[in-house]
């Protein structure tokens, strides 16, 4: 078997109900960490037997991020965290542009603010995870063939590799993707591209992919449009005469 090598680049970390605040863009360092921890002592039976010592897991997301607490529009996952400390969020991690993502719930705790003059500052977070994540684990290899709506939305077969970028979904690179419904898709709903991020971001308007999650606007395209051709259905138009 060749070697594999799966790296942290190009992925995803947003906290809050779905569809989340994202805070990607901040980190440098991201783990989820399990630990085991064994208490008491193996013990023995009569006929030889020998029971194990109990054994728990506990779940961590560690990481580092850049600090961020003056961001412009207050997104910043410092304010986050003192906004949130002690509250128990979603989570979900995408670790690179694969499919392979991580969900579930954690408890946010404020983090350290400040540090040296004049450099880049950064800031270490362990939070404590409500159990082991859900996991979806990627495919290397094979591709999306179908998208279903959703917030976000999932890729078909469960775990191929989404397009790398809308321009590819919407060019059907490597393949094309079909849309479940086929009809169009209600507002907010959207899948994740390869790409992070908005710009990431897709849906399906009815009869092609469209950069961006679904709007109320796209039901009402057809009242917004100017009546070049003359007044609709419903309009009347006022003459003036000398």
């Amino acid at each position: 078997m060749a070697v594999v090598e799966s790296k942290l680049k190009t992925g995803s970390l947003k906290l809050g109900t779905a569809p989340g605040t994202e805070f990607g863009c901040q980190e440098t360092n991201v783990r989820i960490t399990p630990e085991h921890n064994e208490s008491g002592d193996p013990t023995e039976t009569l006929c030889g037997d020998v029971l194990t010592a109990a054994t728990t897991v506990t779940w961590t997301l560690n990481g580092t991020a850049i600090q961020d607490w003056d961001a412009p529009g207050g997104v910043s996952i410092v304010q986050y965290s003192w906004a949130h400390d002690g509250e128990t969020v979603p989570f979900t991690w995408k670790p690179n542009a694969g499919a392979t993502t991580f969900t579930g719930n954690v408890t946010i705790r404020a983090l350290e603010l400040g540090g040296d003059v004049n450099t880049r500052i950064t800031t270490d977070f362990a939070w404590p995870l409500a159990g082991k994540p859900t996991t979806v684990w990627g495919t290397s290899g094979v591709a999306a063939t179908g998208a279903t709506a959703g917030v976000p939305g999932t890729w078909t077969p469960s775990g191929a590799t989404p397009p790398t970028s809308v321009a590819n979904l919407i060019a059907g690179t490597p393949n094309a993707v079909v849309a479940s419904p086929t009809t169009a898709w209600t507002t907010g709903q959207y899948v994740q591209t390869g790409t992070a991020g908005a710009p990431g971001q897709a849906h399906w308007d009815g009869t092609a992919w469209v950069t961006a999650p679904a709007l109320l606007a796209d039901d009402q395209a057809s009242d917004d449009e100017p009546d070049d051709d003359g007044p609709g259905a419903g309009e009347t138009t006022t003459y003036s005469t000398r």
